[in-house]
């Protein structure tokens, strides 16, 4: 198993599951981004192109459903157009939801497990490097945030939510839960990213 170098965006104190998918239900220490203020948009998750974050929980039926069936469409076609598709984690749980059948995403299954806050970012990590491979994600787009301390997990009431950026890091769209790879590409095109 290779070595994956993990974002953190800063260190867990606890929190509480989000309303939305369902109801509100490495051992060495990752990198920390600093928000004091907002720069860290722009380098972190923006392109010259735009970007797209998916705020997201690993144990989330909806957000597993998203990896599973949408998002390997989304990051080829984003790729195409120099678009940076990024998850950043924004709860402090850990577990991996199990994704329902393709036409189906309300069948799939939550999966919360409370993480010990002493370990729980480095836990978090270990859970993200999981579900890249389980669902064949590139783990270098994955960002932890389980205090919530981003600009996407403060404005996302419900998970997923997905943010449209321009090549500036500022969000030009928000649209929350489950989307398909076609409506999220359509948004994309409409707001004029990807063509730089």
């Amino acid at each position: 198993m290779r070595a994956v170098t993990r974002f953190a965006i800063i260190a867990l104190t606890g929190g509480t599951l989000l309303a939305g998918c369902g109801q509100s239900a490495a051992p060495s220490t990752p990198p920390v981004y600093s928000v004091a203020s907002q720069h860290w948009v722009s380098p972190a998750f923006g392109a010259p192109s735009g970007g797209i974050v998916i705020a997201m929980a690993s144990w989330c039926k909806f957000c597993a459903w998203e990896a599973r069936w949408q998002e390997p469409a989304l990051i080829r076609w984003a790729t195409l157009h120099h678009i940076r598709v990024s998850l950043v984690v924004i709860s402090p749980y850990g577990g991996i939801g199990v994704p329902g059948p393709l036409n189906n995403s309300n069948a799939g299954v939550d999966h919360p497990k409370a993480l010990p806050s002493k370990h729980a970012v480095s836990l978090l990590a270990t859970t993200m490097d999981t579900y890249a491979q389980e669902f064949h994600l590139n783990p270098d787009r994955i960002f932890l945030d389980p205090k919530r301390d981003s600009v996407f997990s403060k404005k996302a009431a419900y998970i997923p939510s997905f943010f449209f950026l321009n090549s500036h890091g500022k969000i030009e769209k928000q649209l929350e839960d489950v989307q398909t790879a076609t409506k999220l590409e359509a948004v994309a095109s409409q707001l004029g990213l990807g063509k730089s």
